[in-house]
């Protein structure tokens, strides 16, 4: 497995840094899909 090779604290990082990418989009999508023609 991947685990063995690369260390956990990076393989955590790296899917917090993921999940805030994730957030971003999904509220950034979201701001375009309620805001509409305001879209920025």
């Amino acid at each position: 497995m991947m685990s063995n090779i690369v260390p956990k604290s990076l393989v955590n990082q790296l899917k917090n840094d993921y999940d805030e990418i994730l957030n971003y989009l999904i509220k950034r999508n979201y701001n375009i899909q309620t805001l509409g023609k305001y879209e920025i």
